[in-house]
C-alpha cells in the first residue's frame, strides 16, 4: 500500500479481498496520503464507501456460485431442495435483478405471491433458502448487509393429527402380541 506519482497525478494503490486497487486522486502528494489513510480506516470497519464499490451481479449468476457452494457442504437432499427453490422459485422472482438491489420490501412481496400458492411452512423453508443466499452474499463481499435479516418467517398453522382406525387398533395390538420384543 502506498501514494505514487504518475504523469502529474498522485494515485493510491491498496489491495482489498486479495485484488489490488489503484486510484486516481489528484495532483497533491498531502491529499493522496489522506485518502490512503480515510481507506484504511474505512477497511478496518468494513465501509468502503466510493472506493471499493460492492460487486455487481444478478441474482441468478449469484445463485449458481452458491449451488457451487452448497452441492460441495451440504448434505444432497439440502442441496437438491435447494436448486429446486432456486430455479423453480426464486430466479423466475429476481433472476434478472441485481443482487444489492434486493429490498426486505421485494421479500416480503415475494412472501405475499407464494402464501396465495402454497403453505405457510413451504414459504418458510424458501425463506430459509433466500437468508442463507443472502447471508453468504455478505459473506463473500457482494452486500454489506443481507435485506433478509429481518424478515420474519411465518406462522404455520395447527399441525393435524391422524388416528388410528379402529381396524387398525386391532391389527397394530395383533402385532404387539405376535412379537419377541417386549
Amino acid at each position: 500500500m502506498g501514494v505514487f506519482k504518475k504523469q502529474g497525478n498522485w494515485w493510491i494503490d491498496f489491495y482489498h479481498q486479495g485484488k489490488r486497487i489503484r486510484k486516481k486522486v489528484g495532483p497533491s502528494k498531502k491529499v493522496a496520503e489522506m485518502a490512503l489513510a480515510d481507506v484504511q480506516v474505512k477497511k478496518a470497519k468494513n465501509e468502503f464507501l466510493g472506493v471499493c464499490e460492492p460487486k455487481k451481479i444478478l441474482f441468478k449468476d449469484f445463485a449458481d456460485e452458491y449451488l457451487t457452494y452448497s452441492k460441495a457442504n451440504k448434505a444432497r437432499s439440502s442441496y437438491e431442495r435447494d436448486v429446486i427453490t432456486i430455479e423453480k422459485h426464486l430466479s423466475p422472482f429476481w433472476g434478472e435483478d441485481r443482487l444489492d438491489r434486493i429490498t426486505p420490501k421485494m421479500i416480503e412481496d415475494y412472501k405475499r405471491k407464494r402464501i396465495e400458492r402454497v403453505t405457510a411452512s413451504t414459504v418458510t423453508r424458501e425463506l430459509f433458502v433466500i437468508k442463507n443466499i443472502l447471508r453468504k452474499a455478505v459473506e463473500w463481499g457482494y452486500l454489506k448487509e443481507s435485506p433478509a435479516a429481518k424478515i420474519k418467517k411465518l406462522k404455520a398453522g395447527k399441525a393435524h393429527f391422524r388416528y388410528l382406525s379402529q381396524g387398525e387398533v386391532t391389527m397394530l395390538l395383533q402385532s404387539c402380541k405376535q412379537s419377541e420384543n417386549r
